[in-house]
């Protein structure tokens, strides 16, 4: 390699010089033109090339480790297979370059323009991208874990099995980002943009989505296990077979599509989740205190097992032959909705508003339905099995074929409750309740 004297060159100009294989570590090339010089496996390490013209030069292979780049011009140029760790590129203009496998690990890319540039297999692990341009890049594969990529721009960004684990990208822009399958475990997105970006498949565990726009975002089968969606807005998001375990969705803006997505454990407080498609999804030891569900959309096959949606609105929903063992419903507003052979085995719907409710063939087996107000109801077919109805008003219920086999019905009030073929065996009713029309049922003094 020819040994280049270390005179300043600053602000010369070197167009079009064939600078390949020389060393020039150290050098002052600040403010230097070197447009369209081809510099290839030149040893440029902590050269001071700031502010210097570089468009269109080929710096292939070359050894640009803490180069200070600062404010300079590298539109155009080749940087590929480069190794750039710790340089400095502050506000340098890196647009439509050529950074294939080039290592920009550590290295401080603050304002800087890498619009359209070339990362794929790029090393830019740890870099400092604040605020920078990396709008329609070609990242495939590029690594970005630890990044600083707070309020960088990103739009159309091709990250397309990109590592950005731990990264940080609060204030961000990723609209219309493709990123599927990228490595997002832990990133801060607190507040990005992530409006029409397609993460399907991608892992979010543990990721902050607090506050973040995710409007017509595309995160099927993404792994978002744990992630804090709490506060972000998920209109039209779309969320199928997405791993949601104990992700936080309380007080989220929602309106998205759950077919098939797990959500056990989610923490959905709050949330307004009217108008959501859960068809198929697992909804599993939820908490959904205080939650809008109105119009719900729960297709088929939803298991809704240890669903804890205190104060919940469940108004005008279809709940037909949903599992909701064990939920918890106190206070729910369930006015209007279908409950047609759902499982509520051991649930507990204290004062839930039922007015409209069509209970006709729900399991209700172990479900304590104490001092509530069921009079008219639609109970026909319905499994009330070891269920606690005392003091409960059924006046005027259809019970026609009803399961009380072993039911509390102390303190009951039945009158003009509708009985036909309704099954009482073990069932306990006060003594001065009981007609001959209870047949099996044990009676007791109150």
């Amino acid at each position: 390699m020819l040994d280049l004297d270390k005179a300043s060159l600053s602000g010369a100009s070197i167009t079009g010089a064939d600078l390949s294989w020389v060393d020039l570590s150290g050098i002052d090339l600040s403010g230097a033109d070197l447009s369209g010089a081809s510099i290839r496996v030149a040893d440029l390490s902590g050269a001071n090339l700031r502010g210097a013209n570089l468009s269109g030069a080929n710096l292939r292979g070359a050894d640009l480790s803490g180069v200070d780049l600062a404010f300079a011009d590298l539109s155009g140029a080749s940087l590929r297979y480069a190794q750039m760790p710790m340089a400095d590129l502050r506000f340098a203009n890196l647009a439509g370059v050529d950074l294939n496998e080039v290592d920009l690990n550590g290295a401080n890319l603050t304002f800087a323009d890498l619009s359209g540039a070339d990362l794929v297999w790029a090393n830019l692990t740890g870099a400092n991208l604040l605020f920078a341009h990396l709008d329609v890049v070609n990242g495939h594969y590029v690594d970005m874990g630890k990044a600083n990529l707070a309020f960088a721009d990103l739009t159309g960004a091709d990250l397309f099995f990109a590592n950005l684990d731990e990264a940080v990208l609060s204030g961000a822009n990723l609209s219309f980002a493709f990123m599927p399958w990228a490595d997002l475990t832990g990133a801060d997105l607190f507040g990005a943009n992530l409006t029409l970006a397609d993460l399907s498949s991608a892992d979010l565990i543990g990721a902050n989505l607090h506050g973040t726009s995710l409007v017509w975002t595309g995160l099927s089968a993404a792994n978002l296990f744990g992630v804090d969606f709490s506060g972000a807005d998920l209109t039209r998001t779309y969320l199928s077979n997405a791993d949601m375990r104990g992700a936080d969705l309380s007080g989220a803006s929602v309106g998205l599509n759950l077919l098939g997505a797990d959500l056990r454990g989610a923490d959905m407080r709050g949330a307004d989740l009217s108008g959501v498609d859960f068809s198929g999804a697992y909804l599993i030891m939820q908490g959904m205190t205080k939650a809008h569900l109105g119009g719900w959309n729960l297709g088929s096959w939803v298991d809704m097992r240890w669903l804890d949606s205190n104060g919940v609105d469940l108004s005008v929903v279809d709940l037909s032959r949903m599992h909701l063992i064990r939920a918890s419903l106190n206070r729910a507003d369930l006015n209007g909705a279908n409950v047609f052979e759902t499982h509520l085995v051991g649930s507990n719907p204290f004062r839930v508003n039922l007015d409209g409710a069509d209970l006709s063939g729900a399991n209700l087996g172990y479900a304590d339905f104490r001092g509530m107000d069921l009079s008219g109801m639609d109970l026909s077919g319905a499994r009330l099995y070891h269920a606690d109805l005392s003091g409960a008003d059924l006046a005027g219920s259809d019970l026609t074929r009803a399961d009380l086999t072993r039911a509390d019905l102390t303190r009951t009030n039945l009158t003009g409750a509708i009985f036909g073929s309704a099954v009482f065996d073990g069932a306990v009713m006060c003594r001065d309740a009981y007609s001959p029309d209870y047949d099996g049922a044990i009676v007791v003094d109150c």
